[in-house]
């Protein structure tokens, strides 16, 4: 018995320490049997086609990939198509599948979710994910890193709850209002990335490098947000006790309601700015152009370029008092000197304003 013990040990042995790669169709006819029969460090290889199945990683720690995990070439991406036939999820990674687990090189598509990622610390790269949401909820630890993806079609959107998340050179497609939806706890980093869409943020915090967003952002309820080196098309918002750094960006237009803090400095604002509610800007060191609307609001402007074209370019509309603007070292255009410049402020043309302190 204790002969037959060790052998049976010996033979199991080998292939726990052995990674395999599992070849579909050559090796299962379908990935989700490659999933079953694979076991921690293993590779499901697909082959070019499109397979119409929904499928599962069970938890385990595998790579699943087609052939451009050998070769780098692209047409397998586009090639190697999982069609999830209107499902409520294609790819399941819900499983607690840890940050060893990669998705690479395929088409995701045709399902409610393209992805749904939950309790779950996963890579996704070289992936086209379409027509459908990727969803990742309470990822912690490492969290979930896209790499190199393209999220889009029709519904497209990711939506990441609680965890941290890495998204770098990827573009995500937002045909609903949402490019990019995040919310409650956790650290969402952006490098190198296009965003079609809005990203909307709640209690957390969101750091965004040398990326585009064609849309808005809007920091809500006590989240941080900072952008660096990077372009918004539409508005940057931060409402509700949020904080939104802005360096070295364009931006196109600045909103800040509810006690919202902005700070920014060697940015471009396109489309000035609109505050209200005890809310707080600073620029430093801006070019600003368009009109500001400023209410129960304090605008500090400081060694920027003010460029505006009409009377009402800059508009108190609390009562007398409830508003204070201060300019300090700023070239301004479009109006004249007032008692919130200092002496530092150089003006062009006449302007008045339009409430008194």
């Amino acid at each position: 018995m204790k002969t037959f013990t060790l052998l049976l040990a010996l033979a199991v042995f080998p292939r726990m320490l052995l990674a395999l790669i599992i070849h579909v169709p050559a090796d299962s006819a379908t990935i989700q049997s490659a999933i079953d029969g694979a076991i921690a460090g293993d590779t499901v290889l697909v082959t070019d086609n499109t397979y119409y199945e929904s499928i599962d990683f069970l938890g385990k720690s595998i790579t699943l990939a087609s052939e451009f995990i050998l070769d780098g070439d692209s047409s397998h991406i586009y090639n190697t198509v999982i069609d999830g036939g209107g499902s409520d999820a294609v790819v399941s990674l819900t499983s607690e599948e840890d940050s060893t687990t990669l998705l690479k090189g395929l088409t995701v598509q045709n399902g409610v979710r393209t992805v749904d990622i939950l309790l779950s610390n996963v890579v996704i790269a070289n992936c086209e994910l379409l027509d459908g949401s990727v969803n990742a909820e309470h990822c912690y630890w490492s969290g979930v890193r896209l790499r190199d993806t393209h999220i889009g079609g029709d519904n497209a959107s990711f939506v990441l709850n609680d965890g941290p998340c890495h998204i770098y050179a990827c573009q995500i497609d937002g045909n609903m209002s949402l490019g990019l939806l995040y919310g409650r706890s956790g650290d969402c980093q952006i490098d190198s990335s296009t965003i079609n869409g809005t990203i909307w943020k709640g209690s957390c915090s969101l750091r965004v490098h040398s990326s585009t967003i064609n849309g808005n952002v809007e920091s809500w309820q006590y989240a941080s947000a900072r952008l660096y080196n990077s372009t918004v098309t539409g508005y940057a918002t931060s409402v509700q006790d949020a904080v939104l750094t802005l360096d070295t960006c364009i931006i196109g237009k600045l909103e800040c309601w509810n006690y919202g803090l902005v700070y920014a400095t060697h940015s471009l604002i396109q489309n000035g700015c609109s505050t209200s509610g005890l809310a707080l800007i600073n620029l430093r060191q801006c070019n600003a152009m368009g009109k500001f609307s400023i209410t129960n609001c304090e605008l500090t402007l400081d060694s920027c370029i003010v460029v505006v074209d009409d009377s009402l370019a800059v508009e108190c509309l609390s009562l007398p008092g409830e508003s204070e603007i201060i300019a300090h070292c700023t070239d301004i255009y479009g109006f004249t000197h007032e008692t919130w410049f200092d002496s530092t402020v150089r003006l062009q043309t006449k302007w008045t304003r339009c409430c008194e302190s």
